[in-house]
């Protein structure tokens, strides 16, 4: 079987054919329609927009943290000013902050002061 898919996507590459593999042919219609739509769009239209102001990349940061919120960013660049102040705030000092509680805390402790482990 694996012969066969690799033999399909060889012949595909070298003719320049695209290869859908879908579960259903309606899954397969919705990516047509998709293709359909963005066919003689430019690549921006669909690539994610980066933030460049400083606060909605902090926030974007610090929600990556599970259970942060983009509420919980603001009240800790707030009260730090950097993220750096927040990194290095003791959890003594995270738990005064509105909104946070012991878990989240933790967490945000937890992901400045995990050791890095290299493989």
């Amino acid at each position: 079987e694996d012969h066969q898919l690799n033999l399909i996507m060889s012949l595909a590459a070298a003719n320049g054919f695209t290869v859908m593999l879908t579960w259903s042919l309606s899954e397969c219609a919705r990516y047509i329609e998709t293709y359909k739509i963005y066919e003689k769009k430019n690549a921006a239209t669909i690539q994610e927009k980066l933030e460049t102001d400083f606060i909605p990349r902090l926030q974007d940061c610090l929600t990556a943290i599970r259970s942060v919120n983009r509420t919980d960013a603001s009240t800790l660049y707030r009260n730090y000013g950097s993220l750096k102040g927040i990194a290095n705030a003791p959890m003594s000092e995270l738990a005064l902050c509105t909104g946070l509680g012991s878990k989240k805390v933790q967490r945000i402790h937890d992901v400045f002061h995990a050791e890095w482990v290299l493989e």
